[in-house]
């Protein structure tokens, strides 16, 4: 088998979602022998503004240890967890993997308009560059090198056009191929019916509450800003964009709450602890409800994976109108995705009064959902697990 790294965030990072998720792949790779994994606990070191003694003494050693080892990739749930990895000596940017042990890093990009400004901030902060406006040309001109391959789900049919946010964004020299973990999660087919529905089951609202806080500016002045995705990488635009995002996205999701008979199902970090449940057992949790909910940030690009993954397991999902409406979903888009809070109510009234609309959709969006794991598996396989 060949030799991989497996970058590992820390626990309490992104309230342990990443973490259970990376923890979830790696043992994906390691029960079906698909590669012999290094998990790499040590990302810490990176986020160090001065190194002890014993730090680099820590360095060497997994240096060491990975030269004698030989492997062949380093892959992580988020670009960022590997690009972070660097040391900066005379205003250059070295990244431990790609640069000093030289092997093939396998970069996942998300949210990658706010991973990249995410990133760069993170090296401004250990160094005295010179002031950057531009997040995206110093990634390209400073950071970006020949052992970095750039990957996304957000890359056909299933998302959005081909090549949509390459063009969107400006990414052309990235050379985004296609790459999810999709196909790691599991899924019990022998437990989803497609021939009965409860209409009395309660909705449901995925993901996160936050109290929104409203940003200190005009929001008016916001949204002509807004409209160019390519804003978010100029420093000058960034911190807005982002604090208006998340007031939006968590003004939606309480706009939703107050919805008569919406139950929310996830983590509430306003009532709750913030505990994270196992990814698997998640989605297959929330499918049991009658629909979920799922309002989109202002940053976003596409719809996410998520949206899939409730299918896969059963469920039913009505997406806030995306950006873009993929070609795989285009039939389905009277039924599945909703402009406003008046459009949502009206289309869970619609399937509750006809349950085989319902049922019909739900059974066909889960073999796209079925055929999008299948092609992800292939396309992994082709990629990294060629003999």
């Amino acid at each position: 088998m060949k030799k991989i790294i497996f970058v590992m965030p820390p626990k309490e990072w992104f309230h342990g979602i990443d973490y259970i998720e990376s923890d979830r792949i790696v043992e994906y790779f390691k029960d079906n022998k698909i590669f012999d994994v290094y998990k790499f606990y040590h990302i810490h070191l990176f986020f160090k503004d001065k190194l002890k003694f014993k730090d680099f003494l820590n360095i060497f050693y997994i240096y060491f240890f990975f030269k004698i080892k030989k492997p062949e990739y380093v892959f992580a749930y988020n670009a960022g967890y590997i690009t972070c990895c660097n040391f900066i000596f005379k205003k250059k940017i070295i990244n431990f993997f790609s640069q000093i042990l030289n092997i093939k890093c396998i970069l996942r990009w998300d949210h990658i308009n706010e991973q990249i400004p995410n990133i760069v901030e993170n090296i401004l902060s250990k160094s005295k560059f010179y002031n950057i406006n531009d997040y995206k040309k110093f990634f390209l001109d400073k950071i970006n090198n020949k052992n970095f391959y750039h990957y996304t789900w957000q890359n056909d049919e299933y998302y959005c056009k081909n090549n949509y946010l390459e063009n969107l964004l400006e990414l052309g020299s990235l050379k985004l191929k296609k790459l999810s973990f999709f196909f790691t999660h599991k899924t019990l087919k022998d437990k989803i019916s497609f021939k009965k529905v409860n209409k009395n089951r309660v909705n449901a609202l995925i993901g996160y509450i936050n109290k929104p806080s409203k940003p200190g500016f005009n929001i008016e002045n916001i949204l002509p800003i807004l409209k160019d995705k390519k804003n978010f990488f100029y420093k000058q635009y960034y911190k807005s964009l982002i604090d208006y995002s998340n007031y939006e996205y968590s003004k939606k999701k309480v706009e939703i709450l107050q919805i008569e008979n919406i139950q929310f199902h996830g983590i509430n970090l306003i009532e709750s602890s913030g505990k994270v449940t196992n990814a698997n057992d998640f989605f297959s949790e929330i499918s049991k409800f009658f629909v979920i909910i799922n309002p989109i940030s202002p940053m976003s690009l596409t719809i996410t994976s998520k949206f899939y993954l409730i299918f896969l397991n059963g469920g039913f999902c009505i997406n806030e109108l995306p950006p873009i409406i993929p070609a795989k979903l285009d039939k389905f888009k009277n039924f599945i995705f909703y402009k406003d809070k008046s459009e949502l109510i009206e289309k869970i009234e619609y399937l509750k009064n006809n349950p085989s609309v319902y049922l019909s959709i739900k059974k066909e969006i889960y073999e796209i959902s079925n055929n999008l794991k299948i092609n992800r598996r292939k396309i992994f396989e082709n990629e990294f697990n060629k003999k």
